[in-house]
């Protein structure tokens, strides 16, 4: 696995923004536009955008998303508080039902998915708070080894901030600075691989001659090139996982998946 080459450019940069980040979230009620922010300008610093002044990108998109971000911090700590309420509610009871502990675990794992995947989707497209929402579900589900891998990541990152100011509490005021700024650049590489992987359009594959009748599929997938059905992102990530589906159903041969990859760049038009 190759790693990723970090400079002191980048390390400098990502300084910076972790205290313009923590002094934004202050208030609390702005950290969900913050955190927006906070993406933005991290996929600049890792896409090595130059000359990028950090302030203003990061006020800029402060401002842009500051109220999707802020009913979407509100979102999440409605998700924290009532997954919260639900496992003191397990352990009042001694955990008695298994089909309420992994009930637990599944909604725990994809209500954390979908709020890691949120913010980073609000710093990058526009769309309505709607459709936000079912797109970073695809997302979750769709990318379903990034999101277990960032899962895991994210967990060895708490528990270890968790034990060392457990044992050593000053430790706590290092953590309060440094532990959203971290989340922010674990999670920002990821959520960049898949943006790219959503929006290169496919390779043309060689023109064949074939008799089969594509017409179904089209009529199919064509409604879905939509801009009001779909937004104006991620009408490939639907693709993604519609395309193979039909593939299957419909039993095409392999000569057939031209047919496809004609409607994939429909999508990316």
């Amino acid at each position: 696995m190759k790693l990723p080459q970090i400079t002191a450019k980048q390390i400098l940069q990502t300084i910076q923004l972790a205290f313009i980040y923590v002094i934004f979230s202050i208030p609390l009620i702005t950290m969900g536009a913050a955190t927006c922010a906070a993406y933005y300008v991290s996929l600049k610093i890792i896409n090595k955008t130059p000359d990028i002044n950090i302030f203003s990108l990061f006020f800029k998109s402060f401002t842009q998303n500051f109220l999707q971000g802020t009913l979407m911090w509100i979102l999440t700590v409605g998700i924290i508080y009532l997954l919260t309420l639900f496992w003191q509610n397990l352990a009042q009871n001694d955990f008695d039902s298994f089909f309420k502990i992994i009930l637990a675990i599944i909604l725990s794992l994809f209500g954390v998915m979908l709020v890691l995947y949120s913010f980073p989707t609000i710093a990058r497209y526009t769309n309505k708070f709607t459709t936000l929402l079912r797109n970073s579900a695809i997302l979750s589900i769709q990318f379903y080894t990034y999101s277990f891998s960032l899962l895991i990541k994210l967990f060895i990152i708490y528990f270890l901030a968790g034990f060392l100011t457990y044992f050593i509490p000053p430790l706590f005021f290092v953590c309060f600075i440094i532990l959203p700024i971290t989340t922010v650049m674990i999670i920002s590489p990821t959520t960049n691989k898949i943006f790219k992987e959503l929006e290169t359009p496919p390779q043309p594959e060689p023109e064949e001659e074939t008799q089969y009748n594509y017409e179904v599929p089209q009529k199919l997938f064509l409604s879905l090139c939509s801009e009001k059905l779909l937004g104006r992102s991620f009408r490939n990530s639907l693709t993604i996982i519609l395309v193979p589906q039909t593939e299957r159903l419909l039993s095409f041969s392999l000569r057939s998946k031209l047919a496809l990859g004609r409607l994939r760049r429909c999508f990316n038009r």
